[in-house]
């Protein structure tokens, strides 16, 4: 199973209308596999650290996606620890990385203002949805499988002026 993507790639796009401006950037991996960190698969309640880890086999959800845990290590036989296919996951992934839309006020409103070469207002997000097998688990651009910090969704508005 490769951890490697079989390929990556990227699109990005730029409208322009009106005075309007519309880009952004979308970018992904091919096929690559990823395993859950031996953190995520342990069979002690010590480690039981990220909210998918809650969806563990017990009398009331049997059809639960992990096995059951415990607070001995020795119980079940570690099954848990041991790597398998089970813990296996895709973690190809199409994410819209940056999406801008700008406004410039020169187009229109300020066209008689000679003394201003540009005014312009744009709203920037970025990271702003990701599709992927493993989203529910962790950020598919991470090599660490046993926990860290999830992609940040950013929003930010700006205002450039020249003159």
């Amino acid at each position: 199973m490769p951890i490697d993507p079989h390929f990556t790639y990227g699109v990005d796009f730029l409208f322009a209308y009106k005075g309007f401006t519309l880009s952004g950037l979308f970018y992904g991996t091919g096929k690559r596999h990823m395993m859950f960190g031996v953190n995520a698969r342990k069979a002690q309640g010590e480690y039981v650290k990220n909210k998918f880890q809650l969806d563990y086999w017990r009398e009331d959800n049997r059809n639960a996606t992990f096995p059951r845990i415990s607070m001995v290590a020795g119980v079940n036989g570690e099954n848990n620890r041991i790597e398998s296919t089970f813990y296996l996951r895709n973690a190809a992934f199409l994410r819209l990385k940056n999406l801008s839309l700008t406004y410039d006020f020169k187009h229109k409103l300020l066209k008689s203002a000679k003394w201003l070469s540009t005014c312009q207002v744009s709203l920037t997000g970025s990271n702003l949805f990701t599709i992927s097998g493993v989203s529910d688990y962790w950020d598919p651009e991470t090599t660490n499988t046993n926990g860290g910090y999830p992609t940040s969704r950013i929003y930010s508005l700006g205002v450039t002026l020249g003159f």
